[in-house]
């Protein structure tokens, strides 16, 4: 085990998290999303919401995190259940690898594409913690995501 494993192991996590917070470094545990929902700030905030479910009826879920006052948000719709929409992606995508039209539409010179969005470019201006993790999604989709931030970092360290 390296020096850094040794070193976490000296303490148990509550007191890592104790030292932590008395520095006022930003921390919290790794928690399953169960018990992240069963967290009274959690609860109390309204980031858990209810949704009626097709199949499982009503549900509690993780609703929005960010409470923005001109276009306020909020969980309408469950999760899909898995495989609810995978013959209409694949129609979508037989349709678009039939098609010659070009980037954006899924076919590029005729085929199908490996990754959806393969083709796109994407220029990623964010900061902080949702919008680089979307721009991280959108590359993992095949878009080629170009990272644009100042000299000093993108201005989440302290």
């Amino acid at each position: 085990m390296d020096l850094l494993g040794r070193r976490l192991l000296e303490c148990p996590p509550d007191r890592w998290l104790e030292l932590l917070a008395e520095s006022d470094d930003p921390s919290a545990p790794a928690l399953t999303t169960q018990e992240y929902m069963d967290l009274p700030q959690v609860r109390e905030t309204g980031l858990v919401q209810t949704v009626e479910h097709l199949r499982l009826g009503e549900t509690s879920q993780i609703g929005m995190a960010i409470d923005f006052s001109e276009t306020p948000g909020k969980t309408r719709i469950p999760a899909p259940v898995l495989g609810q929409h995978t013959d209409e992606v694949l129609a979508l995508l037989e349709h678009s690898g039939s098609s010659s039209s070009g980037s954006g539409d899924g076919a590029k010179n005729g085929r199908l594409t490996k990754h959806p969005l393969e083709g796109m470019k994407v220029l990623d201006l964010s900061s902080f913690i949702a919008a680089p993790l979307g721009s991280m999604m959108l590359s993992d989709l095949g878009a080629d995501v170009i990272k644009v931030e100042p000299l000093s970092g993108e201005g989440g360290g302290s």
